[in-house]
């Protein structure tokens, strides 16, 4: 009885390789006629791609903020895009080049950090890796050492951590947390070097930590969950403190006046004059609820009595100091506060 080609074919041992082989050749045909070049089968390369950005040489929001909050801005949009762009591309790596940054400063930080734990959140089917570069300059290696920066990036080995017995590193968190509140109020006190009171500090952490929950606004244009990020350093005889929200901004969630709006229409309205406005304690409470809107003024009031010296708000467009204040061009998503405690050596120092 004469055997079919058929039967030949089924029957044959290496018909199960001859079958993969020709399954991935049909494969590699339908990959060609859709992109209209040619496809590495199962090659790595062809799901993952590289994006670099260089920041610049002062990486500060508060030193350098347009240039700085610029590159930031250059990110976000791209990882706007990843997340919604349909491709083949699984995994994502961006990459931070910092060789050429010579000064770095905490908020840059904590913002990158924000846009970092962020791209992870809502990313559904992609991966975005993140790849820092150390700078080569040394004490802005040193600071990024220190900061506790790194700690947030499991996978980054390239970049040591050192402890710092002067800073107090960054810590994040989304709701009011007493136990951090109490751990930067003794951080003050142990490096003031005496019985310092640090009953203004407790309430200015409980108003900017409690800011986070209360203006849970679900408004389509927010960028990041809310959280918040602080981070302290003692220099010489000051403590620095820096503390950042990351919602939706100070301009764009107070009431605003009918003149107000239409200058907002206009592009001409001055934002740090509407900061300065809700510091001073004027009605700008967006619920129209006369118990709130006494955040603000309960954060300026210990710059006021003298208890923390130069206080700096960073809002969306405005950038709002004890010496000036301006509009900037380029847009912060969220509100960075800065301010400085002096650490007096006195033995009847009292406040």
């Amino acid at each position: 009885m004469q055997i079919g080609v058929l039967d030949i074919r089924i029957n044959n041992p290496l018909r199960k390789e001859w079958k993969k082989r020709n399954d991935r050749k049909k494969l590699r045909n339908r990959l060609h006629r859709v992109h209209g070049k040619k496809q590495a089968f199962h090659s790595k390369e062809r799901f993952k791609k590289i994006e670099s950005f260089s920041p610049p040489t002062i990486l500060s929001v508060r030193k350098n903020p347009e240039a700085t909050i610029k590159f930031f801005n250059n990110i976000l949009e791209k990882v706007k895009k990843i997340n919604i762009m349909h491709t083949e591309i699984q995994t994502y790596v961006i990459h931070i080049e910092m060789q050429c940054v010579m000064e770095i400063t905490e908020d840059a930080l904590m913002y990158l950090l924000t846009i970092a734990k962020n791209s992870r959140l809502r990313a559904k089917k992609k991966t975005i890796l993140w790849r820092i570069n150390s700078p080569t300059d040394k004490k802005a290696k040193e600071y990024l050492q220190n900061s506790g920066f790194i700690i947030f990036f499991e996978q980054h080995q390239s970049i040591d951590t050192i402890e710092c017995v002067d800073n107090m590193n960054i810590t994040h968190g989304t709701n009011v947390d007493t136990e951090v509140m109490k751990k930067v109020c003794d951080f003050v006190k142990e490096k003031s070097n005496e019985s310092v009171s640090t009953k203004f500090l407790y309430k200015m952490l409980t108003e900017l930590m409690s800011n986070t929950t209360q203006h849970a606004y679900t408004n389509s244009n927010i960028t990041f969950f809310h959280s918040w990020y602080i981070f302290l350093e003692k220099h010489e005889n000051i403590m620095r403190v820096t503390f950042m929200d990351n919602g939706l901004g100070i301009p764009n969630t107070i009431r605003k006046k009918n003149t107000e709006k239409i200058l907002k229409i206009c592009g001409i309205m001055s934002e740090h004059k509407l900061v300065f406005s809700a510091l001073k304690g004027e009605f700008r409470s967006e619920t129209k609820n006369k118990n709130r809107g006494k955040g603000l003024p309960e954060i300026y009031e210990p710059s006021l009595n003298g208890n923390i010296k130069d206080l700096t708000i960073i809002s969306n467009k405005a950038f709002y100091s004890e010496k000036n204040g301006q509009d900037l061009k380029n847009s912060l998503n969220g509100t960075m506060f800065y301010w400085k405690i002096e650490c007096m050596k006195g033995e009847n120092n009292e406040n």
